[in-house]
């Protein structure tokens, strides 16, 4: 054993890690792109990341036991070890699944929850779109101020908005119990902002509101 990593078999053993990272690195990559893209939970990256480690003790301790095609160990032991393993990563991708409300497709609403998604640009000028943009993330500051309220985050929403899904759908998947959305409209040197607050199960509007501003004072209009 001392000359093993001199050994032809330690270069197998290296050539079969080498390849086997790679394609777990490529694995890891497209589920990253999955999870952006489609929203799906970040704790599934982690139970990837768990299974990927488990393969590879499984690859390393199989090339061990099976030196120049003898067995140090008799089989009965082999299926010991690895049957430790994959007890091993059952319990880990369970911890983990079970500590992750954001895996189920139904999370319980809290009372005071509340998404604000991204305003709509309905002005000719494309730009406002970050006029838009500005105006929600000054919403859901201020409604963060408030205690008792939960104020999901940009990042998470936006996860959703990319899909074709209805209110009533993103909620349920963010657990919230209200909705608010909204337009911004440009007409020359004046703005229009368009405010509803919706129920999130029912997809009722609860209340609304119309603001006629100047363009002139951006900070201002964010600020009302």
């Amino acid at each position: 054993m001392a000359s093993f990593f001199n050994t032809e078999t330690s270069s197998g053993l290296w050539r079969s890690i080498v390849v086997y990272v790679g394609g777990a690195w490529l694995l890891i990559e497209i589920t990253e792109f999955l999870v952006e893209q489609y929203g799906f939970s970040r704790q599934i990256i982690d139970i990837s990341g768990v299974l990927i480690i488990a393969g590879l003790i499984s690859l390393v301790l199989n090339k061990l036991i099976n030196i120049k095609g003898q067995r140090i160990i008799n089989y009965a032991w082999e299926m010991v070890l690895h049957s430790l393993i994959f007890i091993i990563s059952l319990v880990l991708v369970y911890q983990i699944a079970s500590n992750s409300d954001a895996l189920r497709y139904n999370a319980a609403p809290q009372e005071n929850s509340i998404a604000v998604f991204t305003f709509d640009n309905f002005s000719s000028n494309d730009d406002n779109r970050f006029f838009a943009a500005g105006i929600t993330e000054a919403i859901r500051v201020n409604l963060g101020q408030i205690t008792q309220m939960k104020v999901i985050s940009r990042n998470s929403i936006e996860k959703f908005e990319k899909l074709e899904l209805t209110t009533p759908e993103i909620a349920s998947k963010l657990g919230v119990k209200y909705v608010l959305d909204g337009s911004i409209q440009q007409i020359a040197n004046k703005i229009r902002i368009n405010i509803q607050l919706l129920s999130a199960d029912k997809d009722v509007q609860l209340w609304s509101e119309s603001y006629d501003r100047s363009f002139n004072d951006i900070l201002q209009i964010q600020t009302d």
